[in-house]
């Protein structure tokens, strides 16, 4: 290398950093002008004149290249150098730009060769940093390239190599494919000699050498070449190129599309020792079953005269601390608990269908006075008496039975109990928290038909009962579904009587049943076999009423097994009409409160399929039921062929039984029985699999594409570029 040093001034611009200074000054240098390259061209060792170096880059600044020829200029264009070589074998090139060029020799009577040639420039070897400047280093890179005479296709300093390349461009035969008319170069580069420490060379091969350096396969994949080799062995590598041409393959899709059945079809394909095989060849045998279609199904089936189907009251009791509305079971209560009863108020129900159904209210006893009507006497002045609060009551046998407690009273003067007196016992039985009195109320959980006071009159042995009117503070606290009752539809709730201040309130808001429906056959066209489905929708019931759910479901219920299942299956097809399974009648598995709405699906028939399984030998082994099928009339058969009709086998026969009959519709169970197994059926429609199996092949050779080849040495190197990668998924 020769190496010259000169400083580069430069204007620098202050609103630069230091190292975009530098990246500036990289750019506007004309890195040409300080490498040159010496080729030097050799016959056998002997200096070559008169032949021709061509370098052709593209330029990546705009201060272009030089050389005793250049063309181009702006950064992105075309740079072609050429020199001559001398006497001394010597081809010069005063200015190259850095990077990689496509270098081309040629002389006459010689094979041209082509090459890469890749020029360095980098910090430390083409140019060094001082105080922020960059200062470029001059240098002389330089190569000795050997060319090689027409005459020298043969002789002492000469090996061999030859091969065949197959490929696989039809998996659908027994034997690969030959890959003909295609280039295979050996490269040369180790014969080259670089004197340089900024350039390499690679690919150093022989153009068009038609049997020198490089050959192309004949119409049978084969090739032969001659290269230059020394007794003591040359290191050479074998290019082959990468090819794109059609596969033909059988497969039951493409991409997202399936086939009806398995077909023979072309894919794109890339092939090559940089590319990954596929792995997803088919892998069908080369034979199918055919079952015959079911007939085309019907339409115009519907259903009718939905009606409400009776049911009884939810069981749920209401409580006082639930909000209103409340929703239970479908069912949608509003109520409110009322003030002031002196008894139970009565719960009346009344329906068009519905009957036994009971419902009680239940209020809770906190007496805060009493009013009477007429004082009591016949009492010692100023003595004391027991006065019973009786509750009477309806037992849960709707026996009427009473209980009491028991609080003090006192008579006046003249012996009378009167209100005065009565307000101080009561007063005194609040005060003290007694049970039952206003300041401590219970709830009472059954219906109360009347309350009263009574007096002990120890004087008389005798109980008065006190004339007036209970003041209680009580309110429902449970509305009791003491009975729920059978075949309501649409109930109507009133409370009644209690002497209430304030009314209690008990509703149904929504009165959510089951909905028994008909079935109309009368518009139907084409030919039921199988039954339809029914899609239903309805208002599900909530306790909101700012939201309303569309709920949706297949399901409809027998009343008279009491199971759920869909309308298909609880439905059949007799004399091509839609009919019950049993009784005449089916109801909404769900409850709602408006009438529904439906949609009939009706199911497309769908005819059996099965997959045949051969042996080895070619014969059927088994068969692989994919369905049984549905919607055939009547019992069917199956057909034995071939996968495609180039395809070799026959005899094969399957009888097939079982099944049963519904209505309509005769249902296969996938039972076979193999009469006549036949023979020569191809085991795989894909018959490369045979020998490559079901992943493919990748591109192989039998040995090393970089070895060393001795003087007079014959080397083989078969190529297998295998099943390659397609460029669309196949199945």
């Amino acid at each position: 290398m020769l190496a010259v040093a000169a400083l580069l001034t430069y204007a620098c611009t202050e609103e630069l950093s230091p190292a975009q200074q530098l990246q500036q000054q990289l750019v506007e240098l004309d890195a040409s002008q300080y490498i040159s390259f010496i080729a030097v061209l050799e016959d056998n060792g002997e200096p070559l004149e008169g032949a021709t170096v061509t370098l052709t880059t593209v330029s990546v600044d705009t201060a272009g290249g030089g050389g005793t020829d250049s063309t181009g200029g702006g950064a992105g264009e075309i740079i072609s150098l050429t020199a001559t070589s001398d006497a001394d074998g010597r081809a010069v090139f005063a200015a190259v730009q850095p990077g990689g060029h496509i270098m081309e020799v040629a002389a006459e009577g010689y094979y041209s060769v082509r090459a890469v040639a890749d020029f360095d420039f980098i910090e430390g070897y083409n140019y060094t940093i001082a105080d922020g400047f960059l200062v470029p280093t001059a240098v002389v890179e330089s190569a000795i390239l050997p060319l090689f005479p027409t005459a020298a296709a043969s002789g002492a300093n000469t090996a061999t190599i030859e091969g065949k390349l197959t490929i696989e461009t039809d998996v659908t035969n027994l034997t690969p494919e030959v890959l003909a008319n295609t280039v295979v170069t050996a490269d040369l580069s180790s014969l080259t000699a670089i004197v340089s420490d900024g350039l390499a060379v690679r690919g150093y091969s022989i153009n068009e050498g038609q049997g020198f350096g490089s050959t192309t396969t004949d119409a049978n994949g084969d090739y032969s070449m001659v290269v230059p080799a020394s007794e003591n062995g040359t290191y050479i590598s074998l290019y082959f190129p990468e090819v794109e041409t059609d596969q033909v393959v059988i497969a039951n899709g493409r991409g997202t599309t399936v086939f009806d059945e398995p077909q023979a079809i072309t894919v794109n394909t890339s092939f090559g020792p940089n590319i990954t095989r596929d792995s997803n060849i088919p892998t069908n045998s080369g034979i199918k079953a055919i079952f015959p279609n079911p007939p085309t199904g019907g339409e115009g089936f519907t259903v009718n005269n939905l009606t409400k189907a009776g049911r009884a009251f939810p069981s749920s009791d209401i409580f006082e601390w639930y909000t209103s509305p409340f929703t239970t079971s479908n069912v949608s209560y509003e109520f409110s608990l009322g003030e002031g009863y002196e008894t139970s108020p009565v719960v009346n129900i009344t329906d068009p269908t519905g009957e036994g159904a009971d419902i009680r209210a239940y209020i809770n006893v906190g007496v805060a006075g009493f009013d009477m009507t007429e004082p009591d006497s016949g009492y010692f002045s100023n003595s004391n008496y027991n006065l019973y609060l009786y509750i009477d009551y309806l037992s849960g046998d709707d026996t009427l039975t009473s209980n009491l407690r028991t609080i003090n009273i006192s008579s006046d003067n003249n012996g009378v109990i009167g209100q005065d007196q009565v307000d101080a016992a009561i007063e005194s039985a609040v005060n003290n928290f007694t049970t039952y009195f206003a300041n401590n109320p219970r709830d009472w959980n059954a219906q109360i038909i009347d309350m009263y006071f009574e007096v002990y009159n120890w004087s008389t042995a005798e109980f008065n009962t006190l004339a007036g009117t209970i003041n209680n503070e009580g309110s429902v606290h449970t509305y009791d579904i003491f009975s729920t009752g059978e075949n309501y539809t649409n109930p109507t709730i009133t409370l009644t009587g209690g002497g209430a201040s304030t009314a209690a309130t008990l509703s149904v808001a929504s009165f959510g049943t089951r909905w028994t429906f008909g079935l109309n056959n009368s518009g139907i066209t084409g030919t039921y076999v199988i039954s339809p489905d029914i899609l239903w929708e309805y208002e599900a019931i909530t306790s909101s009423a700012n939201f309303t759910d569309y709920a949706t479901t297949y399901d409809v219920y027998d009343p008279n097994t009491g199971t759920t299942g869909n309308f298909d299956v609880l439905t059949y097809v007799n004399n091509g009409s839609v009919t019950f399974d049993g009784e005449e009648s089916l109801q909404t598995a769900f409850f709602s409160f408006e009438e529904p709405t439906f949609f009939v699906i009706n199911e497309n028939p769908t005819p059996a399929s099965a997959v045949p399984q051969l042996d080895s030998d070619g014969s059927l082994d088994f068969l692989a039921i994919v369905s049984s099928g549905n919607g055939y009339n009547e019992r069917f058969s199956v057909i034995i062929e071939p996968l495609l009709s180039t395809m070799g086998g026959s005899g094969a026969e399957i009888t097939l039984f079982g099944g049963f009959q519904s209505g309509d519709e005769y249902q296969w169970q996938g039972e076979y029985l193999i009469s006549n197994a036949g023979s020569g059926y191809q085991v795989y429609a894909n018959q490369a699999l045979e020998y490559l199996g079901n992943t493919g092949q990748s591109w192989t050779s039998n040995g090393s594409v970089n070895f060393y080849i001795s003087a007079g040495e014959t080397v083989v190197r078969d190529i297998d570029y295998g099943t390659g990668n397609r460029d669309e998924n196949i199945f």
